[in-house]
């Protein structure tokens, strides 16, 4: 494999911040900052790996109505992903440009969060009545948690332009974001079928939902108002819509590094919505089963975030990222053949270690690319093209449609009133065969893209060994 490309200097008469400049270093704390991951994950997790259940298992939504809807609200995420980033490059406000989007998704998302899993019984009974509801909160509390995302994703590139610096606060948000995981994932099965409600009602997820809410709230708030951002970046042109959209779909690494990050994203969202499932019916598992399943995988991500990172450090991100991506496809094998919780829990530890690897790399190419980006046009909107990125990463929502409704054709599943003569096998595909697809298409991909210098060598060659030595 080739060296990656050092990233092009700024064009003639550009606005640059000062060389090795960290305006974070006397600003936003890392901790603080990636503090907020806990906040933005707590309240989608839950959607992500309980409204499946929820809404199919619990409510008896037709798993075909449930897919379409899906289909719906993937291609309507993604297209206001580029939106919501470049509203956020292009404001100028006393209270900055990312700050207010996180402000207001915050208090968007809580109230669409809440009202996702707070279904009123007369609209429960009625069959259009579930869909329509389903689809109008699915759909906004998408779209809050993209507007929040667009800015504070942004802010990772910005706030901390040194990369070992920028790898410290990544490792705190993603080691934020896997507590939040252990909470949202692993408990919550336990939480909302055992402590708040019982078993066959959705009653404790519609509790649970109002305090991971609340609380998610709160956490993005402390850290919209410790945010520092860097004045210098609003003295930068402001990027033009149709202008920034045409020479981001021109960089060849949207289309590369967004395919791999777009079938990575795919494969951990089949993981989410169906994991309860799985347990359930391949597992014949109970609540309990499910929390100790999930609980033991983020615990082990958990533990192996901090041996990628020491990788990271040493081989260098795009290196360490390329050994990740088959080391997570090659994890999902053993899930196929699980029969139990034992061994339910040792493919789990599998998907662990390759889950936390991707975990601890990817942001770091998605800023690399950033950085190119900002160096190449003179102006960071990091906002836009993380959107960009998150646009094809939403069109996840049409393979996990595709997928759902793959098991009613297949293995005629379509709810928990009617699961089909093999539901067991159904999630077992579901969960095990789709995932390792993606992944290695992921893989694959990877292999060809060659990726800009870290920022620090930005005039340079790449600090990444190549994968030949």
């Amino acid at each position: 494999m080739e060296a990656e490309d050092a990233v092009e200097a700024p064009q003639a008469g550009a606005p640059s911040r000062s060389a090795g400049r960290d305006p974070g270093a006397g600003g936003t704390s890392p901790l603080r900052y990636g503090a907020g991951m806990f906040g933005t994950s707590l309240p989608i997790n839950l959607v992500k790996g309980s409204m499946l259940y929820v809404y199919v298992e619990l409510l008896g939504l037709d798993a075909v109505v449930y897919a379409t809807v899906y289909a719906i609200y993937g291609v309507l995420d993604a297209l206001d992903n580029p939106v919501f980033g470049y509203l956020s490059d292009r404001t100028r406000s006393r209270w900055g440009r990312r700050r207010p989007y996180l402000v207001v998704g915050a208090l968007v998302l809580t109230a669409t969060t809440i009202a996702l899993f707070s279904v009123p019984g007369a609209v429960a009974e009625s069959a259009v009545g579930l869909a329509v509801w389903f689809a109008v909160f699915a759909i906004t509390t998408e779209m809050a948690d993209s507007l929040i995302n667009a800015s504070y994703g942004a802010l990772l590139p910005e706030l901390f332009t040194d990369e070992r610096r920028r790898a410290t606060a990544n490792a705190v948000r993603q080691g934020a974001q896997l507590i939040a995981l252990v909470i949202a994932l692993a408990l919550t099965p336990v939480l909302a079928r055992n402590v708040l409600g019982t078993e066959g009602s959705a009653v404790g997820y519609a509790r649970l939902a109002v305090i991971f809410a609340v609380v998610a709230a709160a956490v993005i708030l402390w850290t919209a108002f410790g945010v520092r951002e860097d004045p210098a970046l609003d003295a930068e042109p402001k990027p033009r819509f149709f202008r920034s959209v045409g020479q981001i779909l021109s960089t060849s690494h949207f289309w590369t590094v967004g395919l791999v990050n777009a079938c990575y994203g795919a494969a951990m969202a089949l993981v989410l919505g169906g994991l309860q499932l799985y347990v359930e019916h391949t597992l014949g598992g109970s609540a309990l089963d499910a929390s100790i399943l999930q609980l033991v995988v983020i615990a082990v991500s958990i533990g192996m975030l901090s041996v990628w990172a020491a990788v990271v450090r040493r081989r260098g991100a795009a290196w360490t990222w390329r050994l990740a991506l088959p080391v997570a496809a090659v994890g999902f094998v053993p899930l196929y053949f699980a029969t139990d919780l034992l061994t339910g829990i040792l493919a789990g530890l599998a998907v662990a270690v390759g889950y936390s690897g991707v975990l601890a790399t990817n942001d770091l190419v998605i800023a690399r690319v950033l950085d190119a980006d900002a160096a190449r046009y003179g102006t960071h909107r990091s906002g836009l093209f993380l959107a960009a990125f998150g646009a094809l990463g939403r069109l996840n929502g049409l393979i996990t449609a595709a997928a759902l409704a793959s098991l009613a054709l297949w293995f005629g599943y379509r709810s928990g009133a009617d699961p089909g003569p093999d539901p067991g096998q159904a999630f077992r595909v579901y969960l095990s065969v789709y995932p390792f697809a993606l992944l290695v298409l992921g893989t694959a991909v990877s292999r060809f893209i060659r990726l800009p210098a870290a920022p620090q060598e930005a005039g340079g060659v790449s600090g990444d060994v190549p994968l030949t030595r």
